[in-house]
């Protein structure tokens, strides 16, 4: 009977492996979600849906807060909510000062 060897991965090896694993993992869902929403008739980005998520969970969250969940720059959210907003997916409101 053989025996297998097992190889010993270093840290970074492991690591680097690691996120790039995640990294597919991401794409690949990322991927089915956009084919079942196009599947449906709908046509937005995954980023316009991260958005609508994050304001669908913490529904009167502002701009900045979205990006900072997103860990997008504030103009990209801007320009996403532009986008949701034309297409009727989405409106603003004010806050109230405080």
């Amino acid at each position: 009977m053989e025996t297998q060897q097992v190889k010993h991965f270093t840290k970074s090896e492991l690591t680097f492996k690691l996120g790039s694993l995640m990294s597919e993992i991401r794409n690949n869902v990322k991927e089915h979600i956009l084919r079942k929403v196009k599947e449906q008739g709908i046509n937005v980005s995954f980023e316009m849906l991260e958005v609508m998520g994050y304001l669908w969970k913490y529904d009167g969250t502002n701009q900045q807060e979205i990006a900072d969940l997103t860990s997008k720059d504030k103009s990209n959210i801007t320009y996403l909510v532009d986008n949701l907003v034309e297409r009727n997916e989405g409106g603003r409101q004010k806050r109230p000062p405080q």
